[in-house]
């Protein structure tokens, strides 16, 4: 077992996302410990299972493997360290956690590693752009000595951003956000996801990027004729198929046939849904979900604060998994209901 320190961005949807991944893929993990963005967590996982992982992420900032926790930073304490980990050439970050000024820390916790590879007859080398080894000390509470193994990349989400699409619509999800309710979901690559509210397409443009399959269906037509500009804009269609259908009769095209849904139901369209209300469109919703999942399927949804949707599941078709929110926009905060399919 090895110890992953990750430092994300945003509780509590961050710790519900990450919580998920490691189910998604099947890999034990334990919390060991909280504290404000930092998550340290123990698990089977390989540093590659860790970086894929992290690729899908929509709230990771940064994650590392645990090599030592030290109790300072004096020169005699990181002079026992054994350093045959380091991979030339290397760097030194430091993530300081307690924001107290460090002038030169990173050049200063350099000195040892150089030293050590000198001693051993050794040529070490440093580059700060693209080192094999990142020597990441995360200072806080605590003082982590760490590999890190992935960083978030500023920008990666610039050219999916809503106003970048040629269809566009005030209340589509923008990219990260509708990644996280993607990996809420539970749905590995190359399994089937439905999008049943898919509007202009902001969760299948970004269940594509990792090659999941998915159909993104909507009763507007020129909803979903919106969501096939965008996809022709981004020459995205291999992994998926558009439908046309109201919420209440998919099962007539997917019954048992799905592995997950993922959906931002609308909060002002519901006159386009066939629904007298909000209400009995998510009862709606909740029935034909039960239809079309696989048993043991999850189902990751947003939901405006103002409705009680916990009321509305029935407790011996679904298990609750998560609950989460996240603010949107205008006063409006978007609740967050994973269930189970039982």
């Amino acid at each position: 077992m090895n110890t992953f320190l990750f430092t994300i961005q945003g509780k509590p949807p961050a710790l519900a996302e990450l919580k998920a991944l490691f189910e998604t893929y099947n890999l034990k993990s334990k919390i060991l410990k909280q504290r404000d963005n930092l998550i340290t967590i123990q698990s089977n996982a390989k540093p590659e299972d860790i970086i894929k992982l992290c690729e899908r992420s929509s709230h990771i900032t940064d994650a590392s493997i645990l090599i030592k926790e030290l109790k300072d930073l004096k020169l005699n304490t990181l002079s026992k360290i054994n350093w045959s980990f380091v991979q030339m050439p290397f760097a030194v970050r430091v993530k300081d956690l307690m924001q107290q000024e460090r002038f030169g820390i990173e050049r200063r916790l350099a000195m040892p590693i150089w030293r050590h590879f000198i001693a051993n007859k050794k040529n070490p080398s440093v580059n700060l752009d693209r080192p094999k080894t990142t020597v990441h000390f995360i200072i806080g509470e605590k003082i982590f000595l760490t590999r890190k193994l992935w960083e978030n990349q500023s920008g990666k989400y610039k050219k999916r951003e809503p106003q970048k699409r040629p269809a566009f619509h005030p209340t589509t999800l923008k990219p990260k956000t509708a990644r996280l309710i993607i990996n809420l979901a539970r749905v590995k690559e190359h399994e089937l996801l439905l999008d049943p509210f898919c509007g202009i397409g902001a969760i299948p443009i970004e269940a594509d990027q990792f090659g999941i399959q998915v159909i993104a269906s909507d009763f507007d037509k020129k909803m979903l004729s919106g969501a096939k500009s965008n996809f022709k804009f981004y020459k995205k269609f291999g992994n998926t198929n558009f439908l046309n259908s109201d919420v209440k009769d998919l099962d007539k095209h997917l019954k048992n046939k799905v592995d997950a849904i993922a959906t931002d139901p609308p909060y002002g369209r519901s006159s386009k849904v066939k629904a007298t209300s909000i209400i009995k469109l998510y009862k709606m919703f909740l029935d034909s979900s039960s239809r079309v999942l696989k048993k043991g399927g999850h189902a990751a949804f947003f939901y405006p604060h103002y409705v009680k949707v916990n009321k509305l599941v029935n407790g011996k078709k679904w298990q609750t998994v998560a609950k989460s929110e996240i603010y949107a926009h205008g006063g409006l905060t978007r609740k967050i209901l994973v269930l189970k399919l039982r």
